[in-house]
């Protein structure tokens, strides 16, 4: 068995598996070890699942040795946030009880087990998937891994999935995302966070929060693991990047106003960055939707509530949290007149933003506005982390978050990149360029922290 880096990403852990560097059952061992060393710190597994793990990977190591070809992601362990349907398991979406037992597998674990990769664990999760700070009064909050002084957010409300990513204990994982619930918590914990056009992946399977916006999410450590994961979800596998020219590209940008409203430090990495892709290249455009991002946030807001309480209307009494449940009950009181308002509103929206992108690749913002809180400091009814994120699941657009670099105090920074829908390799492909030329966070301070 060969020592092999726990951060590192998944397609070379693939590779190192169809080489027979390190067998696929030896990855899976490393991985639980990770898992149960540092899971009592981190909160980012609500179950682990090492005997199906294993056997698993014990099956594909018996079928390399007949000779069988592996698949692009054989034998690399990923986790799923807790509201992915598994045969034989109730999902827990994020409360302190569980649903009922699924009697089949998710489309998407149908499409992960195909492809090779291994299940690994449920990853914990903000209560029906309703709130963005990533924090959980029923179960367990995790624990940013960027800092372990103080119990900062990882950001929601795939929270577990993007602390199991950035501690190097999975190098994949699943999550969800209806305003930004993939997003935020990428930029939070400085992993790749990437939110396909709506539609482009099942929900099929999956506990529902809203079904008009909900969208399978991919977090990962690099862009083109987040591309690879993709294609075995989607089924798509078109490859544009040998076409991509940056001196071809049209990227908009924000105005001084918008990033006069986001945390200092925040601000001086967006302009840095948008300084690099200029100057590597691509052609940057001031651009403004038609409607403001903060009333596409509202429209959001009308139909995640209407559809949340509807999903969840017979499970309130078990939820704990004070301010989900707030959320959720706030639901009870739309009426259909404004609900079927907010989304006539909402398709008009769609078709205006498209025509106001033509001739733009993509547009830039922030990810998030501010670093990761203190737990103790987040104010629940403010929803500035979800300020950037939640139009891009109004407009059914898709949007990748990738890091670039860490604040003052050592926490990472996203950048938000959002293309219109249908258009998820273009935007990856951008996004893996951004990477390649972007400053990336000194992850030193993990590898010290998590060994």
């Amino acid at each position: 068995m060969s020592l092999l880096d726990p951060f590192s990403d998944a397609q070379t852990m693939a590779s190192a598996v169809a080489n027979d560097d390190i067998k696929a059952v030896d990855l899976i061992e490393l991985t639980l070890s990770r898992i149960g060393n540092y899971n009592t710190d981190l909160n980012a597994f609500v179950e682990v699942f090492s005997q199906s793990a294993i056997q698993s990977a014990l099956r594909l190591d018996v079928l390399q040795q007949e000779g069988v070809p592996p698949e692009p992601l054989q034998g690399v362990p990923i986790a799923l946030k807790d509201l992915v349907g598994i045969a034989g398991r109730g999902c827990s979406n994020g409360m302190s009880v569980r649903g009922e037992i699924a009697t089949k597998d998710s489309e998407i674990v149908i499409r992960l087990k195909l492809a090779g990769m291994i299940l690994v664990g449920a990853t914990h999760m903000v209560e029906c998937a309703f709130g963005g700070a990533g924090t959980n009064s029923a179960t367990l909050s995790p624990q940013n891994p960027w800092d372990r002084t103080a119990h900062r957010i990882a950001g929601g409300s795939s929270s577990g999935s993007a602390v199991a990513v950035a501690a190097g204990l999975v190098p994949v994982a699943i999550g969800s995302d209806t305003g930004g619930s993939v997003r935020i918590p990428a930029s939070l914990c400085g992993v790749v966070g990437f939110k396909p056009s709506f539609g482009t992946i099942s929900n099929e399977g999956i506990v529902p929060l809203s079904p008009t916006l909900d969208t399978i999410g991919i977090l990962t450590r690099s862009v083109s693991d987040a591309s690879a994961t993709f294609k075995i979800l989607s089924g798509l596998d078109e490859n544009i990047a040998n076409r991509l020219k940056a001196r071809e590209l049209r990227i908009g940008i924000p105005t001084s106003e918008e990033l006069e409203k986001i945390a200092p430090d925040i601000s001086a990495r967006i302009y840095q960055s948008m300084e690099i892709i200029e100057s590597s290249g691509a052609t940057l455009v001031p651009f403004n939707f038609d409607d403001a991002f903060e009333d596409m946030v509202d429209g959001v807001g009308v139909i995640i509530a209407a559809e949340a309480f509807h999903s969840n209307r017979n499970v309130i009494e078990n939820v704990r949290d004070p301010a989900v449940r707030k959320r959720l009950e706030a639901g009870r009181l739309i009426t259909a007149d404004t609900y079927l308002s907010a989304l006539q509103t909402m398709r008009t929206a769609r078709v205006k933003a498209t025509r106001a992108m033509d001739g733009l690749d993509a547009y830039i913002t922030p990810t998030t506005p501010i670093t990761a809180l203190q737990v103790e400091n987040v104010d629940h009814g403010d929803m500035v982390l979800s300020r950037f994120t939640r139009a891009v699941n109004y407009l059914g657009f898709c949007a990748i978050s990738i890091p670039v670099g860490l604040s003052s105090h050592g926490l990472p920074i996203g950048l938000q990149l959002i293309a219109r829908s249908g258009a998820d390799t273009e935007l990856l492909s951008i996004a893996e360029w951004c990477e390649a030329i972007l400053p990336q966070p000194d992850c030193e301070l993990l590898r010290r922290n998590f060994p």
